[in-house]
């Protein structure tokens, strides 16, 4: 019991001390105990003070716990066109400014890991358990990059790039003077058009279906803006992948629920349900004249949601760009990207990555 009342009165004394200081009052009658509580504590704390001040840095980095997770998935299911209208400059550039590390920094908040090849979902190891009424489940931190990517660029959209008035206004006009390129209709509508779907929009799926977040390693912030895109085809046969030397062979047949796996000679049936989906798509005239011509192939991991593709120019074939990100509500791909060079060697001279989201346009 004497212990009991020594802390409290000690935590009373402690808080009377505290609003002394923020009354900012050199005259205040409580002064002088104020600062015999204070020079007490810094003499018998035994370091323990500035020990449990420093445990939430991290060498200047922000950290990557739950309650910072959890802080940045609310503010982005809580996005929506008029939050972020009514949120002003410099309320968005804090924003911007307190989860750019998330979004850029990717050696160390990588947004998955996954390696891409497995077929197992492995997620974080900080699992905590959460009640929901009657039934308590056991929940994964959401991938704090993912989230921090598309409350980065809710934001930074918000800014339309200064516009060059040399370029054509319209696609006709271009094609008139024999220019290639965007046209200044083009910027605008990427500027306007393509942006980030939020979660409110109506008619699509609320779920969060991402609970883990593979990371390259070096970062660009710059040409966050520049376009990236795609056309999706569907091709109804198989298809058969090599790999340059020939060595490796995969082939991809039309998944048919209708045909029962028993009848399929020399097929296990635990492996005939659908575990990865072969990408292969082309920017389309209109958007190959706007911003080059581009291929892409690639993989959806239907286990783990992780999708990967590499995207090639067809005018100048240089190094690819590879593309690594998931659909955390359906409407927005997010994830990393980098060129190919990095996936040999981190310390290739060239080697750059960035953050992207691509909406369902």
């Amino acid at each position: 019991m004497y212990l009991q009342q020594s802390a409290k009165h000690g935590l009373e004394g402690r808080c009377r001390a505290l609003r002394v200081f923020r009354s900012r009052d050199t005259h205040h009658p409580d002064l002088l105990p104020a600062l015999w509580v204070v020079f007490r504590l810094l003499i018998d704390d035994e370091g323990q003070n500035a020990a449990q001040c420093k445990v939430q840095l991290d060498s200047g980095w922000p950290r990557e716990d739950t309650t910072n997770t959890l802080v940045i998935a609310v503010l982005w299911l809580a996005t929506n066109e008029e939050a972020i209208s009514c949120e002003g400059r410099v309320v968005q550039d804090r924003i911007i400014q307190s989860v750019a590390p998330f979004v850029f920094v990717d050696y160390k908040y990588p947004i998955t890991r996954d390696s891409g090849s497995n077929y197992h979902s492995s997620l974080f190891s900080n699992d905590e358990p959460s009640s929901s009424w009657t039934n308590c489940l056991e929940l994964a931190d959401p991938a704090i990059s993912l989230l921090a990517t598309v409350v980065y660029f809710a934001r930074q959209e918000t800014r339309r790039p200064v516009l060059p008035s040399f370029l054509p206004k319209t696609r006709a006009e271009a094609n008139f003077s024999g220019r290639s390129g965007p046209t200044l209709e083009d910027l605008i509508q990427f500027s306007d058009v393509w942006t980030i779907r939020f979660r409110s929009t109506p008619a699509f799926s609320n779920g969060w279906t991402i609970l883990i977040a593979d990371h390259p390693w070096k970062t660009l912030t710059e040409a966050f803006r520049r376009p990236k895109g795609f056309t999706l085809s569907y091709r109804e046969g198989g298809v058969e992948v090599l790999d340059t030397s020939g060595v490796l062979r995969a082939l991809y047949e039309k998944y048919r629920p209708d045909i029962d796996p028993a009848s399929r000679e020399g097929v296990d049936s635990a492996a005939v349900p659908v575990r990865d989906i072969l990408l292969i798509g082309q920017n389309d005239e209109d958007r190959a004249a706007e911003w080059g011509e581009h291929s892409c192939i690639g993989r959806a991991n239907m286990d783990t949601g992780l999708i990967t593709f590499q995207r090639t120019s067809v005018q100048s074939p240089g190094a690819p760009i590879v593309f690594h990100g998931y659909l955390p509500f359906g409407q927005n791909l997010v994830g990393r990207f980098h060129d190919a060079n990095s996936l040999e060697s981190s310390s290739t001279p060239n080697s750059w990555s960035g953050a992207f989201s691509l909406c369902n346009a």
